[in-house]
């Protein structure tokens, strides 16, 4: 918190002009990455405790899928 704090500080405060704003490419995305570094290119679902988490779920095609929240619902009601 004290870095931050430094860093938001260490700038001084003034208006930024309309001249100094640009649209950015939206290229960022987050994606899950293996413990060696490489990216995972499919979607990813663990279960921890009575949690179920899922990872990587970048397409909305798959997620709002019948199919694979009947998956879900069925993980989620297995889970003691």
């Amino acid at each position: 918190m004290v870095k931050i704090r430094r860093l938001a500080t260490a700038y001084p405060k003034r208006k930024v002009g309309r001249e100094e704003c640009r649209v950015a490419p939206d290229r960022n995305r987050a994606q899950v990455a293996s413990r060696s570094g490489e990216l995972v290119d499919d979607i990813v679902v663990r279960r921890s405790g009575r949690s179920v988490h899922v990872l990587n779920a970048v397409s909305p095609g798959l997620t709002c899928s019948l199919p694979f929240g009947a998956y879900l619902a069925e993980m989620c009601l297995s889970v003691q």
